[in-house]
């Protein structure tokens, strides 16, 4: 589930968004709306929203220098034509566009500028886990943590296991069984390239496990899933 926070001065435009427009957008949520600037910074600081909509530019300026670590993407609502062109984290709108044509721009910004920050997020964590990426099964256990994280808002296993490794074999065009058997094997092989110091400092890091109990698919995708949050 994508975080979304709005800040804006004009509330009867940005009420107009959000009842025509993000609410009709699957898989977001939002987590905040304010025109006060302190407020801002607390919500921004305590939910970490994965993208920002504002009628203000500068609001790109105050998160760079507030936080140092944390990229949102953006969405600003200008008046009129500026220089600023729109790019892979920052989409311009026009305050007079159609809700049809804001709906399909924001729903296309989301489904790739978003969907490829999400899985760079979690290329990352497989990479520090020691997962190698040569093993296709690798690629299918970051497809079943994205699907997790971001179509069911970071749900436990449990509740995805009749449909997610169905979901993954559709989506690379495969059966099910080959799905988990080419996770287990990619497991397998992370966890036997282990040593015991460095199992600690990641296996253990993340996934709170302590040597030499093996993790299951179902930690990992679980945990790292909501560990995104």
């Amino acid at each position: 589930m994508l975080k979304i926070f709005v800040f804006c001065e004009d509330f009867h435009y940005m009420k107009k968004i959000v009842n025509q427009v993000l609410i009709n957008i699957e898989e977001t949520k939002i987590v905040g709306i304010t025109n006060n600037l302190d407020e801002a910074e607390k919500l921004l600081k305590d939910n970490q929203a994965d993208i920002v909509i504002s009628s203000d530019p500068e609001i790109i300026n105050i998160v760079k220098e507030k936080f140092f670590t944390y990229n949102p993407y953006y969405i600003i609502f200008v008046h009129k034509r500026k220089k600023e062109k729109s790019t892979s984290t920052v989409l311009y709108e026009y305050y007079n566009s159609s809700p049809k044509r804001i709906i399909t721009r924001i729903y296309k910004f989301i489904n790739s500028s978003i969907k490829y920050s999400q899985k760079e997020r979690i290329s990352i964590l497989l990479k520090e886990l020691g997962f190698e990426f040569r093993q296709i099964g690798t690629s299918y256990l970051l497809d079943a943590i994205f699907y997790v994280r971001t179509y069911k808002g970071s749900l436990s296993f449990n509740s995805l296991a009749n449909d997610l490794y169905t979901r993954v074999a559709r989506e690379n065009n495969t059966t099910t069984d080959i799905i988990k058997w080419a996770i287990s094997r990619s497991v397998n092989y992370m966890y036997e390239h282990h040593t015991k110091s460095s199992y600690k400092a990641s296996i253990g890091k993340y996934l709170h496990l302590e040597y030499p109990e093996k993790p299951t698919p179902k930690q990992i995708i679980s945990i790292i899933s909501n560990k995104l949050d």
